[in-house]
């Protein structure tokens, strides 16, 4: 019962929720905080870089790898992943936020208003892991399409405001 360890932000260890996890990345505005007796008393989910965390109940299968300004936090309805050292954390971070991954995580899902992902079903995912090698390269070469699509997007950003300043000013 976590509610039950809950304390201020002055005191206490940060605590990571579904809220907070989405694909690939934080957001860490609306963070809970634990007492150092509830972290303790749960630290076998404190947070170590190199693990990855998995919504469960929302937006089961979002996924993101905890980096160093993660690591020491705490965590509350999440599945904490430590993959062993022939996975690494960045390529299941890839492939559980990849359309193949949610197909998969989707059919291990249950619920109707609001779907959710049990440990169990997490555990059976059959998750294909290349060499390591591969593994490198292919996050690599997401890591520059994504880029890629950044940039695209702002350059589409940028066109569409230029056409309604033009629409505007020729309107006016």
């Amino acid at each position: 019962k976590p509610a039950s360890y809950y304390t201020d932000a002055e005191t206490g260890v940060p605590a990571l929720r579904s809220l907070n996890v989405f694909a690939g990345r934080y957001d860490l505005t609306d963070l809970v905080y634990l007492t150092r007796d509830g972290h303790e008393k749960n630290s076998k989910s404190e947070l170590k870089k190199g693990d990855v965390v998995v919504v469960r109940t929302g937006r089961p299968g979002d996924a993101a790898f905890v980096t160093d300004e993660i690591a020491g936090m705490n965590l509350i309805d999440l599945i904490l992943v430590r993959p062993k050292p022939l996975l690494l954390p960045e390529y299941l971070v890839e492939f559980l936020n990849s359309a193949f991954g949610r197909a998969r995580i989707y059919r291990g899902s249950a619920g109707t208003a609001q779907q959710h992902f049990n440990v169990s079903e997490f555990e059976k995912l059959d998750i294909p892991v290349p060499p390591i090698y591969e593994q490198r390269e292919i996050v690599e070469q997401l890591a520059c399409l994504n880029a890629q699509l950044k940039l695209c997007q702002q350059h589409t950003n940028c066109l569409t405001t230029l056409q309604a300043t033009t629409l505007e000013a020729l309107l006016s």
